[in-house]
Formats: C-alpha cells, structure tokens, sequence
C-alpha cells in the first residue's frame, strides 16, 4: 500500500511540475525577510564567531611565532609539481615561552607574481587554509592567510605601515605581523604574516559579508575577467559589468549619476588618497594591480580595497594630488565636485588621522617584536635587521614630512633666542638595541642609554635649519662604558646623522656631568641631531634639558 502510495504522489508531483512550467511566470511575490534561526543557534553562532575574531585580534597584536611547515612525501613531490594547488601538510607553531600547537591536515600553496614568485626549493610566498581538507583547526580563529616573502620588500614593513594608513583611512586593507618560518626542513627566516580577505575580514568594515568579493588579477580592469571568491550575488558578474559600463558611459552627467549609484565614491577616493599617500604605484589606480572590489549588500555599491603594498614610500615627494589611471578612477576624477572632494578628504586623512600617530614608535615596536623572535635562532640577523627597521622607519617619516608640506603643514620653526635654540625634551626618537628610556637623575630628567651589547642605540631628533654654521651642544655623564667603536665614533656622544665624531666627544669609562659639543654645517636641508653610545657595554645619561643648537655664525 505504501509503495502504491508513493507511486501515485510521483505522478502526481510530476504532473504539477509539467504544468507550471506550461503556465506562464507570475509576477514574484513581495520578498520577506529570511525565517529567523533559532534564538540559541543563533546565539550560539554570534559567540562562536567572536571568538575566532577575538583569537585574531589577539594574534595579530601578540609575539612573533616560528612556524614549521611540513610535508609527507608524496604531497611534497605534488606541490612540487603544482605551485598553485593546494597540497597537504602538517603546521607546527611554536610561541615565544615554547608552546607548541599543531595544525593537520592543513593545506599550502604557492602565491605571487613575477616580482616575487619563488619555487618550493626557494624562499616561496604562500597561501595556507585550514577549511581546504575540512581537518585542522582554525588558526588563531582564522580559515586561511598568507605568507609574504619579502622579495620586494627586505624589511617586510611595508605592507605592514601600509595596512595600518588604509585601516586607519577607512579603506578595507588586511592586517599583518611577523612570524620565523621552516619550510620542509628549511629555516626560510622572516615572513610577513597577512590576513585574507575572508568573510570574517568582511565583517570588521559591513554589516553583510555575503556581497560579491572580487579578486582583481595581474594588471586587470573591473571589465576583465576578474575572479570571484565569493559572495552570494550573481554569478554572471553583472555587477562589475554595470560598474565598468558606469564609468565608460559618454554622456559626463549621465556617468556621474550612474557611477554614483553603483560606486561608494567617499570610500574610492578615500582609497585613492591612501594609495597617493603610500606611493602605491603597483595598485589599482596607478597600474590596475593588487585590488578587490567588494558589492556591499546594503548599499549594492562597489568598495575598493588597498592591497599589494610591498613596494610603498618609493618617493617621499610623490604628488599627493594625481591623476589616477584606472578606468573607475578616471570616471570619478572627471567630476570637479568629486575631486575638490577628494582634496578636502585627502587632507582630513592627513591631519586627524595620519599625523596625531607616532608611527616611529609603531615601527619600532614592531621592529624591536621581530628582533626578539630573530634573536632567539640567529643573534646576527637580530642585530642586522635594525638596519632594515631604520629604513623602514626614514621612508615611512620622509613621506608623511612631504605630505605634510605639499598641505601647507610645514614644521615649526625652532624657538630661537639671539642665537641659541633650546631643543627640550619634545619630538626625540629612539633608535638601535640596547636599553633606551626617560628617566630623573638627581633632579634632572635625562635621555638615558644602557648598551647591553647592541650597536649603537641612539635617542635623534630631525629639524630644519637655515644655510650656515651651528653647534649642537649637550650634557652628558657615563658609567663602565668600554668597547670599540665604529667610523661615526666610540663611547657616547653627539653629532648629525651622516657625520662623524670620531676622535672628539667620545666619553669612555665613568665621569661626573661633561659638556660636549658637535659643529657642522646646514644647507638648508633637514638635519637629523643625534645623542648616542657607540659601545658594547655601559651607560649614559644627557641632560634633556641641556640640549641646543648654537648659531656660530
């Protein structure tokens, strides 16, 4: 009885079936919101996933970790013979105090261009998941991210600097940090750690993660044939078609209005400002490289994301105002409204959010996070890679320096009083190993340096001065201080940046409070001012207070 039971609904949803598809398609009902889930599921959903952002976050601000990427053999000869597919493997981190954690069945696979595009024998960029085999465990709440390897980048700062500009611009960019990779048996050395644009990156920037994510190729306009990773949106990428038609269309007013309803314009010049502003000639708007587009649900208008920032602050006196090549930024920068728009933005980008931010310091922890990590397996590259730290460092603070003069922001000048400029205790930085502080010494406060076997740890600040002759003058006590020196001089002292002191203001061994003095002359440029202990062992303290500039002549 069943079966005949079953046999006459068959037949009889079939018969349906035929007949709906002979009637003609009515008119779609009023579309109502989805059946809400279940209170608990959903509750249970919502904890789950701010624990995998809370694990991020955390991650993303914590210690740099040594990981070791392993494979068996047959999936090591596979992603040998296929860089772009992913192979399986094993992940071991190991954190700071020794804390191991293991991730199987993860997976890897080979990333970048021609610029930086490694074979597996090499030093290879990579992608890792841990969703693509359905077996290991988030990594730190995160499904996937990549590992850069720097070949265009020594320091492995920029991308770093850049996304930290973006996010605090507003602009949709991935975070970063560090992590010490062994790959097969390899120590490969340090990596940029990148965060992937994945829906639960989605949700630091919109409401709804389920939009049209896409990934723009090698030198590719919206019109090609971009890859989409995901969203729930059409799949035949009419978005991206009416987006690039908007900013093809003739008719100017037309196009403005069109490329208004498909473009969040704020967000877009707010994107092109920080790819101005960090020189990103590899991105969309310079080259039609290293972008996504994102169609926000709510708003069904196309976002761009920064992306691709290894080789940023190239040139400290790139325009802050240029015209962007693209196809979408050509059609907005035709607007006159929009581009007075963008300059008014560009330079609330520069005064309320770029330059409140000590960004050396941000550097230099980050720096002084990747030395601590180095230290541990390869003293040496510890100390090298201060040098990577400083340049990172001049870049980054030569181009917010130039934005800041192309805005009319130019630096104060120095408090002068006949021809003494005390300098104070305002605008110094730190540089170099060692330990490096502000303390009070019998009243006085004092810049304070402790070698502890690091080269040259120094306290600098930079100033622009008129052509002509000037003394820098400082005062300055030491104790125990021993071990050689270098070109630019031995035990503590001061001079600029570039000079040499070697043979005067060198102060060795214990003294009481000791006048020291450096002259040198401006040609009008930026001098950097340097207080310093070029020694392997010993301390110094300079009287903060005591420092000046002297106009010889």
């Amino acid at each position: 009885m069943n079966r005949l039971f079953q046999i006459i609904t068959f037949f009889a949803l079939a018969a349906t079936i035929v007949a709906q598809k002979a009637a003609p398609v009515p008119a779609p009902p009023p579309q109502l919101p989805p059946t809400p889930a279940k209170p608990e599921a959903t509750k249970q959903n919502l904890q789950k996933k701010d624990k995998h952002k809370k694990a991020a976050d955390e991650f993303f601000l914590g210690p740099v970790v040594h990981l070791e990427i392993q494979f068996k053999p047959a999936d090591w000869e596979f992603i040998k013979r296929d860089h772009r597919r992913y192979s399986e493997c094993t992940i071991t981190e190991t954190a700071p105090d020794g804390k191991k954690t293991i991730y199987k069945h993860a997976a890897a696979k080979l990333k970048g261009a021609a610029g930086s595009f490694q074979g597996p024998d090499g030093k290879p960029g990579l992608t890792i998941s841990l969703d693509e085999f359905k077996g290991a465990d988030r990594f730190h709440g995160m499904e996937k991210f990549h590992l850069n390897n720097g070949a265009q980048d020594g320091s492995l700062l920029n991308e770093y600097v850049g996304g930290l500009w973006s996010r605090a611009a507003g602009v949709p960019a991935s975070r970063c940090t560090h992590v010490l990779v062994k790959w097969q048996g390899r120590d490969l050395g340090l990596y940029l750690f990148k965060e992937s644009f994945s829906k639960q990156f989605l949700t630091y920037f919109y409401e709804n993660n389920d939009g049209n994510l896409y990934d723009g190729h090698f030198i590719s306009e919206v019109d090609g044939n971009l890859e989409k990773q995901s969203g729930d949106g059409p799949d035949d990428r009419s978005d991206l078609k009416a987006l690039a038609e908007a900013a093809k269309e003739p008719d100017v007013k037309v196009r403005w209005q069109k490329i208004f309803q498909r473009l969040d314009v704020d967000e877009f010049l707010r994107a092109l400002a920080v790819e101005t502003f960090v020189c990103h000639w590899d991105g969309y708007n310079f080259n039609r490289n290293n972008f996504r587009v994102y169609f926000d649900p709510k708003t069904k208008k196309a976002n761009f994301f920064c992306h691709g920032m290894d080789q940023i602050f190239g040139d400290a006196n790139w325009p802050v105002v240029r015209d962007p090549g693209s196809l979408v930024g050509g059609a907005v920068w035709s607007n006159p409204d929009w581009k007075t728009h963008y300059r008014k933005l560009a330079e609330e980008i520069y005064t309320k959010v770029l330059k409140p931010v000590d960004w050396e310091a941000k550097i230099f922890a980050q720096g002084k996070k990747i030395q601590e990590a180095l230290a541990k397996v390869n003293p040496k590259a510890a100390q090298d890679y201060q040098g990577q730290i400083d340049a990172a460092r001049n870049r980054v603070m030569a181009r917010l320096t130039a934005i800041g003069k192309q805005f009319g922001d130019l630096p104060k000048p120095l408090p002068w009083q006949g021809n003494i400029a005390r300098l104070g205790t305002q605008h110094w930085r730190t540089e170099g190993g060692g330990t490096i502080t502000e303390l009070q010494l019998n009243g006085q406060h004092c810049f304070h340096i402790r070698a502890d076997g690091n080269p040259a740890p120094n306290w600098r600040r930079t100033v622009t001065l008129e052509p002509g002759k000037y003394r820098f003058e400082a005062q300055a006590k030491v104790s125990n201080v021993d071990g050689p020196g270098d070109g630019s001089g031995e035990g503590a002292g001061i001079r600029v940046s570039g000079g040499s002191r070697a043979g005067k203001n060198g102060l060795k061994g214990s003294s009481q409070w000791q006048k020291l003095a450096y002259e040198f002359d401006s040609t009008g440029a930026e001098i950097t001012l340097v207080a310093e202990l070029r020694a392997q062992k010993g301390e110094v303290w300079f009287q903060s207070g005591s420092f000046q500039l002297v106009r010889v002549q």
